[in-house]
């Protein structure tokens, strides 16, 4: 299941196990009680290669299409999918 991050209108952040199908339910904040709208968070992209030749920074080409499908999954979450 993954990890959804909420934030209240009062400015309280807080994360929540959910599964799938449950993830545009109304969270409850909870510090004050009022209700948390979901955040959109990104997903990593920092990689550690298990060769040694790795320098810090990932082939162009590889990180093009892992930028690609992070804005797919944006889009996918914006969108109601």
């Amino acid at each position: 299941m993954p990890i959804y991050a909420y934030k209240c209108p009062n400015g309280h952040r807080f994360d929540a196990l959910m599964p799938l199908d449950k993830r545009n339910d109304p969270q409850v904040c909870q510090e004050c009680g009022k209700v948390a709208e979901r955040q959109l968070t990104s997903v990593p992209t920092t990689f550690k290669f298990a060769d040694e030749k790795y320098k810090g920074h990932a082939d162009p080409a590889y990180l093009a299409v892992l930028a690609f499908i992070s804005l797919f999954f944006f889009w996918l979450a914006a969108n109601g999918g």
